[in-house]
């Protein structure tokens, strides 16, 4: 099966499920360079399982998933890792460490066998620290951060990755308004300009709505679907989707939605 060029990530004919439900049925869709896309969908219709499955975590039960051109289960782990990037839900520490020292682990996929981090590897951590608002936290613990704080020291780790592209599940958890906007602003920003992209899990179709160009509904039973945000965010559908009325206002930012 030919893939589409130029795509980073790509699925075709994939099909999940997860404890005898059906996430998605031979869903097709690709992610080209500078996409961002947003994956919506009710509590337990398997958006984080999605996420997992494109991760390489677990197995589809049909289709296929490349990553820049190539079958994502014949790549090595390292291979995986140096273009591909999970902000997984929820994180948890089974060593002390220090703020700095995380952050330095999204650097590990490029270092060689026996390899140590540079003073570029020290630096390209510290940037991301200083892009996720967290300059000056470089010595302080893990365990003494608030969980917006945590979750920023997530994001920093993915930058110091810097896959081509970024699986972001839930990103927003424990963010206050201004670091919501402001990280999510200020990384599809960056994603444009180098030309990577996100796929980003959210139950808020407002955020979805304002910082991406692409999304996928899942609907449950299998049943999902993929385009322009634009186009397939409409009120009726997302109202569908959260099994509440919603109505679609006109916002100086985007459109806002709001429940009825």
């Amino acid at each position: 099966m030919m893939t589409e060029a130029g795509a980073l990530l790509e699925v075709r004919g994939l099909t999940v499920t997860v404890a005898g439900k059906r996430v998605c049925e031979a869903l097709d869709f690709a992610v080209r360079p500078g996409e961002r896309w947003a994956v919506l969908g009710g509590n337990g219709v398997g958006k984080t399982t999605l996420l997992h499955t494109l991760a390489g975590l677990r197995a589809p039960a049909a289709g296929t998933v490349h990553l820049a051109g190539a079958p994502l289960q014949r790549l090595s782990r390292r291979a995986r890792a140096q273009h591909l990037g999970l902000l997984a839900q929820d994180h948890e520490d089974a060593f002390p460490a220090r703020v700095l020292e995380t952050a330095l682990i999204g650097r590990h996929p490029h270092l060689g066998r026996w390899g140590w981090e540079s003073t570029a590897d020290l630096a390209a951590a510290r940037a991301a620290l200083a892009e996720a608002g967290l300059a000056g936290f470089e010595t302080r613990s893990v365990a003494s951060l608030s969980g917006g704080e945590r979750r920023r020291l997530g994001l920093a780790t993915l930058l110091a990755q810097a896959p081509a592209v970024l699986l972001l599940d839930e990103p927003t958890n424990h963010l206050d308004i201004a670091h919501q906007i402001g990280l999510l602003g200020r990384l599809a920003a960056r994603l444009q300009a180098e030309g990577r992209a996100w796929v980003m899990v959210s139950h808020d179709p407002t955020l979805a709505a304002r910082f991406c160009d692409r999304a996928l509904l899942l609907f449950g039973a299998g049943e999902a679907l993929a385009g322009a945000c634009a186009e397939v965010l409409t009120a009726a559908r997302a109202s569908r989707l959260y099994g509440h009325p919603l109505a679609r206002l006109d916002g100086p930012a985007g459109p806002v939605f709001t429940p009825r």
